[in-house]
């Protein structure tokens, strides 16, 4: 099995390391298509097709044209992040039967990615309330940097206005103000947190009728978000570049807040160490955290038969192929009491912004 790496940006150079340190049975030679210098990852496909089996797309662009080539030289293709448009909406629809000439595996990184397994292997049959909850502690001395694309940070939080699934449908939540944030202790540190608009939300709700609200809350490395808070305000104050750093402190934590009808919360979580995983893979946690589900794609992909595929859809019974591909690379799924109290889960991340039923039914 021959690889392409489509993009050798952070995210590429996680999956890279991942594999060197972790090598995986049947897989041959990898190939990297830089996207700089006016490179660009189709014609890197056209000149390799024959020696190919399989395309990594870690490009930022989502009209990269490397679609079509796939489906024309039928090459399998692993997605890390796509982006919620109308024409996915078709694609990753539970009820869509989309025929594929190849095996295309859709948002199999972090989130999207892992944390929709993370959500799967809850096995949750009754009622319940669903929030996506990442902390980035990263510390560095210095001035403003972030943990992965800056560029697509800045677009989720300061331009695209953010949604909740709301019993199965997308939803903007007009209290979701642009200058709203929600303000939360955890680890003893103040913190603030930002709704944002992510695609996992829509497969995790769409996959499962017992859930009845799903939304995202992320706090990024506080000087990154001090100045997207300022970007919803005034565009004109955008800082580029602004670099990605690897060689740094703290940690990414994401995972899921659940609250079923009883009302007591459970968290589901991953938390990478920054500095641990640059020592080990030369990366920081965010990016090892994708690699990690790129890895467990790498695993999968001789077990699925051609089509679309993501975590949300992914048969049961792969379950166990997963657990041993994250077990290999020391990716843990920990489960916790909530990282903060009940009273903030329900005050200042809850009531303010979804509709009354949601805190009257579950309380």
């Amino acid at each position: 099995m021959n690889i392409l790496i489509a993009g050798h940006g952070n995210v590429g150079k996680a999956v890279l390391s991942v594999l060197d340190k972790h090598p995986i049975d049947g897989i041959g030679d990898i190939h990297i298509a830089e996207l700089k210098d006016g490179n660009d990852a189709a014609s890197s496909i056209v000149r390799l097709k024959d020696r190919l089996d399989v395309v990594v797309d870690a490009t930022p662009d989502e009209d990269n044209g490397i679609i079509p080539l796939c489906e024309k030289y039928n090459l399998h293709y692993i997605d890390t992040c796509y982006v919620l448009t109308p024409e996915m909406l078709a694609v990753l629809s539970p009820a869509e039967k989309w025929k594929s000439p190849n095996t295309k595996m859709w948002g199999f990184g972090m989130n999207p990615g892992l944390i929709e397994y993370m959500y799967r292997k809850q096995n949750l049959n009754e009622s319940h309330i669903v929030i996506e909850f990442e902390t980035d502690t990263a510390e560095h001395e210095g001035g403003l940097f972030h943990t992965w694309s800056p560029e697509e940070y800045i677009t989720e939080t300061s331009i695209n206005a953010p949604y909740a699934i709301i019993d199965g449908k997308m939803q903007h939540i007009p209290y979701m103000k642009a200058d709203i944030d929600v303000a939360l202790t955890i680890d003893g540190q103040n913190r603030k947190y930002l709704w944002t608009p992510h695609e996992e939300l829509y497969l995790m709700a769409g996959t499962n009728p017992y859930c009845e609200l799903a939304a995202f809350l992320y706090s990024a490395y506080t000087k990154v978000q001090e100045h997207a808070l300022l970007l919803r305000k005034d565009k004109t104050l955008l800082q580029s570049p602004i670099p990605v750093l690897h060689d740094i402190y703290g940690y990414d934590c994401v995972g899921l807040l659940i609250c079923g009808k009883n009302g007591k919360l459970s968290y589901v979580y991953n938390k990478a160490s920054h500095q641990e995983c640059f020592k080990k893979y030369s990366v920081n946690g965010t990016c090892w955290q994708v690699a990690c589900g790129v890895y467990a794609a790498f695993k999968l992909l001789p077990y699925l038969k051609p089509g679309n595929h993501t975590f949300s859809n992914l048969d049961p019974e792969l379950f166990t192929v997963v657990d041993n591909a994250l077990e290999q690379i020391g990716f843990e799924i920990e489960t916790s009491e909530a990282p903060m109290e009940d009273i903030d889960f329900w005050q200042r991340i809850i009531k303010p912004f979804f509709p009354a039923k949601y805190h009257k039914s579950y309380l």
